[in-house]
């Protein structure tokens, strides 16, 4: 057995960190389904929950990589964080950058029913629609329906809107990663010679007229 050092997150104690042993080969690595059930809902219902180390941040206010400086990764090259949810679809500014979404939005069934849904963003170095392509992407995990929505009478804001979110580092990377604004020009570039040579044909077909 390994010693490793967690929070406590409810209770007279909260906040404090406890000494507790794992076994050896321990990995946190819960499956989609375990991620929105026993953490995620229970985090909003005020439960406790199994594994209380997933630090509660807006992670939309820092670069991901300043994130994985300040707190442990709980896997290999994985942070678990309990945010506030930004409703933007496409671009979502933070840091020095921004996450952009992309594929379609997954749905998470566990026993035949529908208990949340999972985003896929990419994060990019600058500003949209024209950053660079990192390294950094992210799964965004969201209930399928909150169970109350409390409001805080200072700020406005709807307390249980959190989603949970898994950032991770990707070990390869893509060899095709260029800024999105020199493929916006080689697109551009390609439309003009298709261009040219639509006029030249129709030119070459009045001329036989």
């Amino acid at each position: 057995m390994y010693p490793s050092w967690h929070k406590i997150a409810f209770g007279p104690n909260k906040g404090q960190y406890v000494r507790v042993c794992l076994a050896p080969g321990f990995c946190f690595a819960p499956e989609d389904h375990s991620l929105i059930n026993d953490y995620l809902k229970k985090f909003i219902n005020f439960e406790p929950i199994p594994y209380s180390s997933i630090e509660t941040v807006n992670v939309y206010m820092y670069n991901p990589r300043n994130l994985s400086v300040a707190y442990p990764s709980l896997a290999n090259n994985a942070w678990y964080f309990f945010t506030p949810r930004d409703r933007k679809r496409l671009y979502r500014a933070a840091g020095n950058g921004y996450w952009k979404c992309y594929g379609t939005k997954q749905q998470i069934y566990h026993n035949n029913i529908r208990i949340g849904y999972k985003n896929s963003l990419i994060f990019y170095r600058g500003k949209p629609p024209y950053g660079r392509e990192t390294i950094w992407v992210m799964k965004e995990y969201i209930l399928d329906q909150p169970p109350r929505r409390l409001q805080d009478d200072d700020t406005g804001d709807i307390e249980d809107d959190y989603v949970l979110c898994l950032i991770q580092m990707r070990t390869g990377r893509r060899r095709h990663s260029r800024s999105n604004k020199y493929k916006l020009l080689l697109s551009n570039l390609a439309k003009l010679r298709i261009r040219r040579r639509t006029y030249k044909f129709a030119a070459s077909k009045l001329r036989k007229i």
